[in-house]
């Protein structure tokens, strides 16, 4: 089955002078936003600039292409793919600038961006999505009730700042947050810029709440702009989509593993279409739908700090931290649990609780509507047979 790699095989020999760079290309982009860059890379007048043959090559010199202790296995997937773009005619001389970083702990922020420039002056502007730290989680659960967080705004500043220094058009991508961190920040950008805008890519990016809906709705590049998700998608189906949501084959068995675009199929020049997504998909967006409308702003926000407490007072920072002692973490956090306040107990194990009872009310739901369906089609079978039989006795 043909993907990412088999990309590269076919067109890594061909130079964007001689084939435009496609979603593919973009999705490659937005996956190279997971690295850690050199700081000599920043987002300012005299940060240097350099082409991919030669970052890699500083970057390996430095050993800084090698996996530490705890590294992701998607962040693995993003240093080993660098160097085989290094190594093609394609991407090898597309320049690389303007990286920024940002983490806050105690503003639950994290943000990542680095752009790219390619042989015609298009630039690519490439937003990280969520990393390992729980900090990152805790901001895209911000994101289900907050008109805008702060990976939000520093992606819009980011893209105006970018905008003021360097000309050329503007494509803007991004996988999982970072997809939607690049519609916000076209969204939210000024006309000037939104000009210069030719396309916002969201690689199964979530969509938006309520709030931050109503700004999307006056939006006037809206054609401009696409995500993509894979038919088990449970990420980028969250929340609202006011622009085109298409559906892509992952070879991968369920919605978490198909996350990343290593896994979606590609056809020469595109990601292989499918028609709908996954059942499990669809129970699971209605069932977060129901979720959150039954919730308040304010138990919401209660309750994603109520839980991220219980994960920092005992040291708990990044998923890998749970990996390397899982038993001893997971009795730590639910100690810290146990002893918290009562009224905070109640909270956690009511909101807990609505979320089992959203997806069993959807689960009911589907099941009647299945069984109604099928109801249906005896009833219309049956009619059909006994129109036969009539038919059969005049003749």
């Amino acid at each position: 089955m043909d993907n990412i790699y088999d990309y590269l095989y076919w067109r890594g020999d061909l130079s964007f002078d001689i084939v435009d760079p496609t979603e593919v290309d973009f999705a490659i982009f937005s996956i190279l936003s997971y690295i850690d860059f050199i700081e000599d890379l920043k987002l300012e007048e005299n940060g240097k600039i350099l082409t991919i043959a030669e970052l890699t090559k500083i970057m390996d010199e430095s050993k800084l292409l090698i996996a530490r202790e705890g590294t992701p296995s998607f962040k693995i997937d993003c240093l080993e793919l660098l160097p085989l773009l290094a190594l093609k005619n394609r991407y090898k001389d597309v320049q690389v600038f303007a990286y920024s970083y940002n983490f806050e702990k105690d503003n639950a922020l994290q943000f990542a961006a680095v752009s790219f420039r390619l042989p015609n002056d298009e630039i690519i502007v490439s937003y990280r999505g969520t990393d390992a730290s729980l900090v990152g989680w805790k901001e895209d659960f911000m994101m289900s009730f907050k008109k805008s967080v702060g990976a939000q705004e520093y992606g819009r500043e980011y893209l105006e700042r970018l905008a003021s220094i360097f000309d050329g058009t503007l494509t803007l991508v991004g996988h999982s947050k970072g997809g939607n961190i690049a519609l916000y920040s076209a969204l939210m950008a000024s006309s000037e810029t939104q000009n210069r805008i030719a396309k916002v890519y969201s690689f199964d990016g979530p969509g938006f709440n309520k709030k931050t809906l109503q700004e999307f709705k006056k939006c006037t590049i809206k054609d401009k702009m696409v995500t993509l998700v894979p038919q088990g998608s449970v990420i980028g189906i969250l929340m609202q989509h006011e622009e085109p949501i298409e559906i892509v084959y992952s070879n991968k068995k369920n919605g978490i593993t198909q996350h990343m675009p290593f896994s979606w199929q590609v056809n020469i020049d595109t990601f292989s279409r499918i028609d709908r997504r996954d059942t499990t998909s669809l129970m699971f967006d209605k069932s977060i739908r129901v979720w959150l409308e039954k919730l308040s702003e304010e138990d919401m926000e209660n309750f994603i700090d109520s839980v991220f407490e219980s994960t920092d007072a005992v040291g708990l920072e990044h998923f890998h931290d749970l990996k390397l002692k899982p038993i001893k973490t997971i009795y730590n956090v639910l100690s810290t649990y146990a002893v918290n306040n009562i009224k905070t107990r109640k909270l956690i194990e009511r909101i807990v609780g609505s979320l089992f009872s959203a997806m069993k009310e959807v689960s009911v739901l589907e099941y009647k509507n299945k069984k109604e369906a099928l109801k249906n089609q005896f009833k219309k079978n049956k009619s059909e047979i006994v129109d036969t039989n009539l038919v059969e006795d005049k003749d």
